[in-house]
């Protein structure tokens, strides 16, 4: 019982000390300025850059293999393809990154303003031996359908298109 009572004054001895001193120093207006801490420099292990963005409709192929039968499609649909060539300026000696992530903004002009349609897409074991990698999205037909709203899309109903 002694020793948790010896325990219980140090921390309240400690606890009364720390309260006074701030006070004092409050009252006194003898405060010292802080010492600025170092920045700490940020590690920076990787910088990529979209280098080229390549935008294009394409059609769905004629043919579709289901199992051993080949099958010719009723409908021929379009697809938008969005093609981003990534230059990568790193630090590291592998020639692979783990995964890189990359959002798509796809915007559109309808009846109610601008709309933003976004998707992010985690690529894996993405090769960068030359300094450079490749991107690519696609937004399907029906979708496609939707945020321009014509039956028949052509890259001008796209208003803008971005990678990040």
């Amino acid at each position: 019982m002694k020793t948790n009572k010896s325990i219980l004054t140090v921390v309240t001895m400690n606890t009364v000390f720390t309260l006074n001193l701030s006070a004092d120093v409050a009252k006194e207006g003898t405060e010292k300025p802080a010492v600025a801490a170092k920045p700490i420099p940020e590690k920076i292990l990787h910088k990529i850059t979209v280098e080229k963005l390549e935008v294009e409709i394409k059609e769905t192929p004629r043919y579709s293999l289901i199992g051993s039968s080949i099958t010719q499609q009723s409908e021929n649909k379009e697809w938008l393809e969005i093609e981003a060539k990534l230059n990568i300026e790193t630090k590291s000696k592998l020639n692979f990154l783990p995964s890189i992530n990359a959002t798509f903004y796809v915007v559109t002009e309808g009846k109610n303003g601008f709309e933003k349609s976004t998707k992010t897409i985690t690529f894996k074991n993405v090769n960068i031996e030359n300094r450079e990698a490749w991107v690519c999205a696609y937004v399907d037909p029906d979708t496609l359908r939707v945020i321009t709203q014509e039956k028949r899309p052509k890259v001008a109903d796209i208003t803008g298109i971005a990678v990040t």
